[in-house]
């Protein structure tokens, strides 16, 4: 089962140093939190939400926080425009990211990652890429095992997929050490035994839950994945730089100023 391959990932890496775990109370975070549980570590919980936009990932990851009795520290992402522009310059010109994802979903880390305090921090990223979570994903390989093994390697082959690397970098500039268990071989080879449909049926991340199923039974906490910056509204919020003092040339897309930005600097630096 998935839980013995991310529990044996933990135990070669966790030891005894002080443990983070950023927390969105999804499948991902949740079996690394009870993966921790199941080793008797006790991480600290983070969370974030753009200020005034109180979203599902609190409201769960605050039932499982008190449930288990956990310390749960709940970073608020400014939401205005100042703010934001610094933000993103610093994206696309120091850690030197343009694509929108890798942009919008690293943005919020810029605030949490600088608050944490634990030596090691944990992450569920990149488990979408094994599942195969995104809609182009389910339609073309729900019935081609062959494909779907292709997709997937592609994904994680590519670091910056699913922001794995600006994320990984962010962590390691504060000295930290970033532990994401779907990215480790052991993990990733027990996950690619197994077809699109084996793994998300009749439930998404069906593996994932009958591996932890008392856990989620317990808690009641299921619930289909939503991607980060979507469901934080972190997409909605950087929709407001077309208005702003970074969009010199006018672009209609924000993916557009991102490119804009990081070419500059590129340009500046040579």
């Amino acid at each position: 089962m998935l839980d013995t391959y991310i529990e044996d990932y933990f135990k070669k890496n966790t030891n005894s140093k002080s443990t983070a775990l950023l927390f969105s109370g999804g499948t991902d975070s949740l079996t690394c939190l009870f993966s921790l549980l199941n080793l008797n570590i006790k991480p600290i919980l983070y969370s974030f939400h753009l200020e005034g936009v109180i979203h599902d990932d609190i409201i769960i990851s605050k039932k499982v926080a008190e449930h288990f009795k956990l310390t749960h520290k709940i970073i608020v992402i400014p939401n205005n425009l100042k703010n934001l522009e610094n933000d993103v310059l610093y994206l696309t010109q120091k850690l030197k990211i343009n694509r929108k994802t890798n942009v919008q979903c690293t943005h919020p880390f810029l605030h949490v990652i600088p608050k944490i305090n634990e030596e090691i921090i944990v992450s569920g990223l990149c488990a979408d890429d094994l599942y195969g979570t995104s809609k182009s994903m389910s339609i073309k390989y729900s019935k081609d095992k062959v494909g779907f093994d292709s997709a997937r390697l592609k994904k994680m082959n590519d670091l910056y997929s699913s922001a794995y690397k600006p994320i990984k970098d962010l962590v390691e500039l504060y000295g930290k050490t970033f532990l994401t268990p779907y990215r480790d071989k052991s993990v990733v080879d027990y996950l690619m035994e197994f077809s699109w449909e084996e793994l998300n049926k009749p439930k998404q991340k069906q593996l994932s839950y009958d591996s932890y199923i008392e856990y989620f039974e317990l808690l009641n906490v299921y619930r289909k994945n939503v991607n980060l910056q979507v469901g934080s509204k972190i997409r909605e919020f950087h929709n407001i730089l077309l208005e702003s003092k970074l969009n010199k040339n006018n672009r209609k897309r924000v993916d557009e100023i991102y490119k804009d930005l990081y070419k500059e600097a590129l340009i500046i630096e040579s």
